[in-house]
């Protein structure tokens, strides 16, 4: 699969650990809305898109099997977003 598109959506600061969500598109084929870049104390990560259960856990609703897959979407992602955040602009 290729990542053929990824629109960054920024939030503006001061509302939590969340600085941005992502879209990507998959072979001009598949949209999954909804990634998002979190900062931590281990420094930024992306998190798949997911849902909150009626037991009030947080459960991915999409999920890459294979770990270059994984590796290539939160690579790709995390670039878009260090592209995004280098152009000033409102969040």
């Amino acid at each position: 699969m290729k990542v053929t598109d990824v629109r960054i959506h920024r939030v503006p600061p001061g509302r939590g650990p969340v600085r941005a969500f992502a879209t990507i598109t998959l072979d001009d084929e598949l949209v999954i809305h909804d990634f998002r870049v979190v900062e931590s104390a281990r420094g930024l990560f992306v998190g798949m898109p997911c849902r909150k259960t009626k037991q009030g856990e947080w459960q991915d609703i999409v999920f890459a099997i294979s770990t270059p897959l994984a590796d290539h979407l939160r690579e790709t992602i995390l670039r878009a977003y260090h592209d995004e955040m280098a152009h000033p602009g409102p969040a």
